[in-house]
């Protein structure tokens, strides 16, 4: 898994492109989703800014902001 995007990096790059690999994405993403990890194990874990997973579950179509309640049996 590569965690940069082959795509060179030049300095007319916009700010908002990313610089993430998109497989790197799914992993980092998909290894919170499943309860793997915290939000925060997860940006000490793989160096990410603050907010870099939520833009990246907004992207996906999870919405972070509707916290999601499980039943107990």
């Amino acid at each position: 898994m590569e965690r940069y995007s082959k795509e060179s990096s030049s300095k007319w790059q916009s700010k908002w492109q990313s610089k993430y690999s998109e497989e790197f994405k799914r992993f980092v993403y998909n290894e919170f989703l499943t309860g793997t990890s915290t939000r925060r194990e997860i940006k000490h874990k793989y160096n990410i800014g603050n907010s870099r997973l939520i833009y990246w579950l907004r992207d996906i179509g999870y919405d972070y902001s509707t916290p999601n309640i499980v039943p107990l049996p």
